[in-house]
């Protein structure tokens, strides 16, 4: 199973006597844990409550969380019955537009009004979103997956650019020297000191060795193989390993003085721009 997207969404109703609930979770990527609840049933006790099994239930990413109440009463049969209650309360009154109006206003502002829940209902609310964290991680799965493909695709073709790299690299202290000696062999007089000339040429090239760079970047292309294929969060470590994988190579590309190692470089560079990208959206 590969790591999970932070990108998903998932909506679900529960109906309780004579109203329904909606919810509706989403989740956006963010480099940290950012639980938002609005909720319009005036329950702290059920936000807290909502609150908490969504902390628990993510790792990262932005948490979105929204819970609405509609009264399923309010139609006409029960403004009809209410006037006829009205009627019979008031004898030789018949009421009007202008009562008609006041009560489905009265009506209006009584059922927007928060009030408390009970302890059945809490309950149900609370089993209504386990059942869409399911749903929203079952899309975040689906959308990391595809992303996985891609990191893939993009790590394997990195690893081949490091072999090439490495080939290349293998003679370049050979055409350093060699470059390195045909330009300042018409400035070399017959009785100029060899050995200090070589002594400098050595130091230069073992400046320019990028053996050590190319082990690192081989190890963290190895490492983030291994967390494609772990279970569980891992965008964080992602994100790192990118930052060292352009770390490195930015490096070779300051130090050799080759020109399809160079290019190669800049190619790697843009694979690893876009590894970020997909890393930044990973749980």
């Amino acid at each position: 199973m590969a790591p999970s997207s932070m990108t998903g969404f998932g909506s679900i109703t529960v109906r309780r006597v004579d109203t329904t609930y909606t919810m509706e979770l989403r989740t956006l990527n963010s480099r940290y844990k950012d639980v938002r609840v609005k909720t319009a049933v005036g329950d702290g006790a059920l936000e807290y409550a909502l609150r908490t099994a969504l902390d628990k239930g993510f790792s990262r990413g932005r948490l979105d969380l929204s819970l609405e109440a509609r009264s399923l009463g309010g139609g006409a049969d029960s403004l009809s019955e209410e006037l006829d209650a009205l009627t019979a309360r008031f004898p030789g009154q018949t009421p009007g537009l202008t009562d008609l109006l006041l009560l489905r206003i009265t009506r209006s502002m009584e059922r927007g009004e928060p009030r408390g829940l009970d302890d059945d209902t809490r309950r149900a609310l609370l089993d209504a979103l386990d059942g869409l964290m399911e749903t929203v991680r079952s899309t975040r799965a689906a959308e990391g997956a595809v992303m996985t493909s891609e990191m893939e695709r993009l790590l394997t073709a990195m690893t081949d650019r490091t072999g090439e790299i490495e080939a290349r690299a293998a003679g370049e202290g050979d055409r350093f020297r060699e470059r390195f000696n045909t330009k300042l062999a018409h400035l070399v007089s017959s009785d100029m000191d060899r050995i200090a000339l070589e002594r400098e040429v050595a130091l230069l090239i073992e400046r320019a060795d990028i053996n050590e760079e190319l082990a690192r970047l081989r190890g963290h292309l190895a490492s983030f193989g291994e967390l494609l294929a772990k279970d569980g969060p891992a965008g964080r470590n992602m994100e790192f390993l990118c930052q060292e994988i352009l770390r490195e190579t930015n490096t070779i590309g300051s130090k050799t003085q080759d020109l399809t190692i160079s290019t190669l470089g800049v190619a790697m560079k843009n694979d690893v721009e876009r590894l970020r990208e997909l890393s930044a959206n990973m749980e």
